[in-house]
């Protein structure tokens, strides 16, 4: 071996540096073990039952606060990863980030910036039932005061917006593959805000200025006044790598309600107070 040349022949403290011993093995399976209880507790809650919904949330917000300065990143991206998984339980996982942000603004100013990456990535990526059910964990988190309604109702406006601007043209000479591609988006977009309408919208009118809801729901007008509740388009024509979009009743019903007094009047009250039966609300 020539002067300086490094040894090819590692020394026994490079190669217990190299592998964690016992000790190390322990702690880091004692992390892993760790991680997996709190990812079950936040994937298990209001499973079972929701009778004591309030204090089984009380009591998993109390849990996971103390594990926020170890686990912080793994219970938001829980948190985000249930709210598409478990779209039912939606209202849930409202609840408890504006618990847990009640205790910690900084960890819950994560959380919403987390939301608010995973959509933009997802509308990249044109994952568009994704940005659906973001989307509506958003409205939640507007009603628990993690998010504020004004900034929700400025996500809403921009939605609609990228759907006015890209609705489809009239002009026969368009080619039909874009006119149905602009058209499925556009559709898609509406689709977004009518699904998070039933959740939020009672804190939106209370909260927002009333002026910029109305204007909402003047947009909402405007593009829905150009089809009939029936030619929204179906996503069987979806762009290859698109997800499908599924919710069709909300959009139906809504659309019925924006365009006129179309609905039995005891049906429109109940739209109009931006009270769904079907919603639940822990926080409420």
């Amino acid at each position: 071996r020539g002067r300086g040349q490094p040894s090819c022949a590692p020394t026994s403290g490079a190669m217990k540096r190299g592998r964690p011993d016992g000790r190390d093995r322990r702690d880091m399976d004692g992390r892993r073990d760790a991680e997996g209880r709190v990812m079950s507790l936040i994937v298990r809650v209001g499973e079972r039952s929701l009778d004591q919904i309030h204090k089984h949330l009380d009591e998993l917000a109390r849990a996971l606060y103390d594990d926020i300065p170890r686990m912080g990143a793994q219970i938001i991206g829980t948190i985000l990863e249930c709210c598409v998984s478990l779209p039912h339980k939606a209202p849930i996982y409202g609840t408890l980030a504006g618990l847990l942000n009640a205790s910690d603004p900084e960890f819950g100013a994560r959380l919403v910036r987390g939301a608010f990456g995973d959509l933009q990535a997802a509308l990249e990526a044109h994952r568009l039932v994704t940005c659906k059910l973001l989307v509506r964990f958003l409205a939640e988190l507007a009603n628990v005061g993690a998010v504020s309604p004004m900034h929700l109702c400025d996500l809403l406006h921009d939605l609609m917006d990228a759907a006015l601007e890209g609705a489809p043209a009239t002009d026969a000479e368009a080619a039909r593959s874009q006119w149905l591609s602009r058209q499925l988006r556009s559709d898609a977009y509406v689709r977004i805000v009518l699904a998070a309408l039933p959740f939020a919208g009672r804190t939106l009118r209370a909260r927002c200025d009333g002026a910029h809801f109305d204007a909402l729901l003047a947009k909402i007008r405007a593009y829905c006044g150009t089809y009939a509740p029936a030619e929204l388009a179906s996503a069987e024509g979806a762009e290859e790598g698109e997800e499908a979009e599924v919710d069709e009743g909300t959009a139906r019903n809504l659309v019925e309600w924006v365009r006129g007094p179309t609905l039995h009047g005891a049906r429109r009250a109940n739209l109009e107070r931006w009270e769904p039966a079907a919603a639940l609300r822990p926080y409420g």
